[in-house]
């Protein structure tokens, strides 16, 4: 019982190793990570010659071995300075750095970042809004106070209304909040998109469906 007890501690131990960033494999590259309301920037020593291009992971979740579509996966060229742009205010990121080379790649620093935010009376802004009979995809800003949470609401045109509520998902590597759901029935449908602030303050808009 023991020896399988160990066998399976080791083995999360070489999982968390692996998932971690293997930096005795890279260049000892000095970094400075500085954020804002929507953003930040990541600037490097001279070291950063030493790759060809970087490529930085970044998640609003703990970063995994496995790749998440949730997530953002960008290379940029190996220059400096680089910026992650149009983040959401008061949100945590998980961050990853990697050195490429050739068809060579090394992880050489892991870490957290906090956009900043503050409160504010202004409600966020919907944009490139996409409702259909079995899906939702929307784009929602807030500087300086960031989005809380957007959900969408439904309701049939009928004397006794079906009313659905979908809780919408944020896709970093796309900045936008998508949901997928199933209709009961066809028919003329109204749906009502709601965002909410970290502040609390409310925006709102509205459509048809005719499915």
């Amino acid at each position: 019982m023991m020896r399988h007890l160990f066998k399976i501690v080791i083995v999360m131990l070489v999982l968390l190793i692996i998932a971690g960033c293997m930096q005795q494999s890279c260049p000892e590259i000095s970094l400075n990570v500085t954020s804002f309301y929507n953003y930040f920037t990541i600037e490097f020593g001279t070291e950063v010659s030493e790759c060809s291009q970087l490529r930085l992971r970044l998640s609003t979740k703990p970063l995994t071995i496995d790749k998440s579509e949730l997530e953002e996966n960008t290379t940029f060229p190996a220059t400096t300075l680089i910026t992650a742009t149009d983040l959401n205010p008061g949100d945590t990121y998980y961050l990853s750095l990697h050195c490429l080379n050739n068809d060579q790649e090394c992880c050489f620093y892991t870490g957290i970042v906090s956009t900043k935010r503050d409160n504010d009376n202004t409600p966020p802004q919907i944009n490139e809004i996409a409702v259909n009979y079995s899906s939702v995809e929307v784009k929602v800003r807030d500087v300086p106070s960031g989005v809380r949470n957007v959900t969408l609401k439904l309701k049939d045109d009928i004397p006794v209304p079906n009313v659905i509520t979908v809780d919408l998902t944020y896709f970093l590597s796309e900045r936008s909040w998508k949901a997928t759901y199933t209709l009961p029935h066809k028919g003329t449908w109204l749906w009502q998109l709601e965002a909410i602030d970290k502040s609390g303050n409310l925006a709102v808009a509205t459509g048809t469906i005719n499915y």
